[in-house]
């Protein structure tokens, strides 16, 4: 039917698994690009022109890295507890639904045995 969503729980939770998976790869690629910042200090380059020059873009290069991975990360985190979210309204919804028939077949049933043929 046209429209219709199928939840499968095995999915669902395969599919938070792998955002977990991306969010924890995001966390060790933010700590390198900190340890790479880090890294970069007078000691390390040359007050001259030439080096000065590239560890200025690079250090720019790098605050703007940070800038990318902590926007994706929360965007990630925020997929996360949305998909979760979703997913336990949903079966909780599901499993309303499936008690409500089945109280209603129970009913059914009970009143089909005191029911007089015509």
């Amino acid at each position: 039917m046209a429209g219709e969503i199928e939840l499968d729980s095995e999915v669902l939770s395969a599919r938070v698994a792998r955002l977990t998976s991306i969010l924890d790869n995001l966390e060790i690629l933010q700590g390198a690009v900190a340890e790479i910042g880090g890294n970069q200090d007078t000691t390390r380059w040359s007050a001259a022109p030439g080096p000065d020059d590239f560890s200025r873009t690079l250090a720019a290069s790098l605050d703007e890295a940070r800038g990318f991975i902590a926007r994706l990360h929360a965007t990630v985190d925020k997929q996360i507890t949305g998909l979760s979210t979703s997913a336990s309204a949903l079966l909780a919804q599901d499993a309303a639904a499936a008690a409500s028939l089945t109280a209603a077949a129970n009913r059914l049933a009970g009143l089909q045995g005191r029911m007089v043929p015509l």
